[in-house]
């Protein structure tokens, strides 16, 4: 058995070979079942930590981050008209920003965040193709901390409040008052740079729910990305935040995100009429664990400081690349 087993990794990790992407995922997500049930229906172990090591940039959609290039002055007066905004509002006066200086604001959040991921990769081109798997603690204050140093209203998160839920991931959620149609209205905009942890080929398929040691055995789930693209509306949705780092917090998106890790609790011993019932939770029941609930972070503002960390986004962002490169080439002369 162990025979056909390495039999099956080996062809697996000749998959990994396959200049074709999309062939490539195809491929690799269905040698993958079939190797996965052949364990479970022999009590062995999926796991090779070869395989993982050269699987971990497979992904079941076009997620690379993007390296968002600052405009400085934009940037700049975004962050004075926001101050100005919230003095206002404090005032009691209805003010707001516009769309553009909102995006603006976020985009310099989650770049400043991607700058300091990328740091604890060994390169550059690792960090594009890693799936920041553990990260999002350090993720979650990354993008917190700045914008509650602004004065941005922000929820701190955990999917661990969303219904039947049984993966934890941290992330935050920033309010933004806009003027759309000559009228204030707040919106809500999710913001994770993790969320590609959870979109790998490997744990993003059927084989995913197979395992067959003792250990694991019916009580392993597939990712919550895989159950996210099955619609179309998914495919946009986890494209735009994997992407960019955030996305509107709408109905229809709150939805979405929720839905795919609650979809995490469904097992191979889950019933039709359990799984129907796990997959029927409504937008409202997310945008109140949304809404409501309000974590710890796992880092403070000094201890990030200390480490070297922007904490201030008045200050320069650079692009990933360039940030990166300089570090790497001031810590090779020490």
């Amino acid at each position: 058995m162990n025979e056909i087993r390495e039999e099956y990794l080996e062809n697996l990790k000749q998959i990994l070979l396959e200049k074709d992407e999309q062939k490539k995922n195809e491929d690799y997500q269905k040698l993958y079942t079939a190797y996965a049930k052949f364990c479970y229906s022999n009590n062995l172990d999926t796991y090779d930590y070869d395989l993982s090591e050269k699987s971990a940039s497979l992904f079941v959609i076009e997620s690379t981050p993007i390296d968002y290039e600052m405009d400085e002055k934009k940037k700049k007066d975004a962050l004075e008209h926001l101050k100005v905004v919230l003095e206002n509002r404090e005032k009691g006066l209805s003010d707001g920003l516009n769309e553009e200086e909102v995006e603006i604001i976020l985009q310099s959040v989650i770049q400043n965040a991607r700058v300091a991921l990328a740091n604890q990769e060994d390169t550059i081109e690792e960090f594009f193709k890693a799936s920041l798997d553990g990260c999002c603690g350090f993720s979650q204050a990354l993008t917190a901390l700045p914008l509650l140093e602004l004065g941005v209203k922000v929820t701190v998160n955990n999917t661990s409040t969303f219904p039947d839920c049984t993966q934890k991931h941290a992330f935050i959620t920033a309010f933004f008052p806009v003027v759309e149609q000559e009228k204030i209205v707040e919106k809500q905009y999710l913001l994770d740079a993790t969320y590609r942890q959870f979109f790998t080929t490997q744990q993003c398929n059927e084989g995913a729910l197979y395992d067959g040691s003792e250990r694991f055995k019916n009580n392993t789930c597939i990712d919550a990305g895989y159950y996210v693209v099955q619609s179309e509306e998914g495919k946009q949705f986890s494209k735009e935040l994997l992407q960019k780092g955030y996305a509107e917090l709408t109905d229809i998106n709150a939805r979405i995100y929720g839905y795919g890790f609650s979809c995490t609790s469904i097992l191979l011993s889950t019933s039709k009429e359990e799984e129907k019932r796990i997959k029927g939770h409504k937008a409202s029941e997310y945008k109140e664990a949304i809404l409501t609930q309000q974590e710890e972070l796992d880092y403070d503002k000094e201890e990030l400081i200390e480490d070297g960390i922007n904490m201030n986004l008045k200050n320069s962002i650079s692009s990933i690349l360039n940030h990166v490169e300089k570090n790497q080439t001031l810590n090779s002369k020490i």
